[in-house]
């Protein structure tokens, strides 16, 4: 199984050591910041998960990911779809569409979170057996990034 586990405590964003500038090779369970001020934070990530769906109806190879977001001084939308998984040869994932999500708590929900307002939950993702997961990946329209992490 391919996991990336965070230490316990929050997670803080990843600062590089020239002027601030993020750090180039974050790893799953570190937080980064967005251009838009949000902390998006991919704590820990499961390929294949041992999981099993809150609808038995639901089947696939199952990737798990356990994400936050943290709006900064400005508001961001409230969802999981910013977060995708990229493979070895650049392919992406998009997160399971759904409007009943296969594994909970979700992340995925309505709405918008204010400043420093966050949210935390799983986001699921059907991805073909063997696919060799090396990134995750955030991205939303007008909530900043991209920002990326790698799969340890």
């Amino acid at each position: 199984m391919n996991t990336g586990e965070a230490e316990a405590g929050p997670a803080s964003p990843t600062v590089g050591s020239e002027g601030g500038f993020p750090d180039l090779n974050p790893v799953v369970g570190h937080g980064q910041t967005t251009g838009a001020g949000a902390t998006i934070t991919p704590h820990s990530f499961e390929y294949p998960t041992n999981r099993s769906p809150d609808f038995p109806a639901e089947k696939g190879q199952w990737a798990v990911l356990d994400g936050e977001l943290c709006a900064g001084s400005e508001p961001i939308n409230k969802t999981g779809y910013g977060f995708s998984l990229v493979d070895a040869e650049h392919h992406e994932y998009k997160p399971f569409d759904s409007s009943r999500p296969p594994f909970s708590p979700s992340i995925t929900g309505t709405g918008t979170l204010l400043p420093s307002e966050c949210t935390r939950g799983l986001v699921a993702f059907d991805v073909p057996q063997g696919t060799n997961i090396v990134f995750v990946r955030w991205e939303y329209p007008g909530d900043g990034g991209p920002l990326r992490w790698a799969v340890s």
